[in-house]
């Protein structure tokens, strides 16, 4: 497919207005079989978020909700279309856009705790207010004891809330889920998702 994809940032919305976070204007992935045919996994997809909005996409397995996602994550590249991500700089990382896979993807030769720290590791050295907040994030998922641990010595759905503390330790502007508390049993999941009334 000969169309060229961009990214590029929404102009700023006027004062007073609430600002355009994320848009997607027929944006569309295809990607090519071993047998050489095309497959499309999303189509002309148009997509406007505004800025302090939650927004849940729903639709049935295979639809292409994780392919949209990765699309807003820089992970997948899209054949055709536009994404904008707005609120200044056209540069994605982890301090821009953040994003929890279905499984967990803590990486094994890392202790739990230098998991969480990964991104800051990515970007720059780290110090001790972000291993404070890394201690914090892990509090907040319920593994405050488990930072010198391994991956492979915590069961699923404990190394699924590592990995949701892992994507909040540099406060993303944008936060992706795709289907993050699967793993979690229900008790586990409401204790995550439990926002205290102010």
């Amino acid at each position: 497919m000969a169309t060229v994809s961009h990214l590029r940032t929404v102009d700023a919305a006027p004062s007073g207005a609430p600002q355009t976070l994320i848009e997607l204007a027929h944006a569309g992935v295809t990607f090519r079989t071993r047998t050489g045919e095309d497959l499309t996994a999303v189509e002309d997809f148009n997509l406007r978020i505004q800025d302090g909005e939650i927004v849940s996409l729903v639709g049935p397995s295979g639809c292409g909700k994780s392919t949209v996602l990765r699309m807003l994550a820089g992970l997948q590249e899209p054949s055709n279309g536009d994404i904008w991500i707005g609120g200044g700089k056209r540069r994605r990382g982890f301090s821009q856009v953040a994003i929890v896979f279905q499984r967990p993807t803590l990486l094994p030769w890392l202790s739990v705790l230098k998991n969480v720290l990964y991104p800051v590791r990515a970007l720059r050295r780290t110090t001790a207010d972000d291993r404070a907040r890394a201690q914090t994030l892990l509090e907040m998922v319920g593994l405050g004891d488990m930072g010198g641990r391994m991956p492979h010595e915590l069961s699923g759905g404990m190394q699924q809330r590592a990995s949701i503390a892992r994507s909040l330790i540099l406060d993303p502007k944008i936060l992706l889920m795709d289907e993050p508390f699967g793993a979690l049993d229900a008790l586990t999941r409401e204790d995550v998702v439990y926002v205290p009334a102010e």
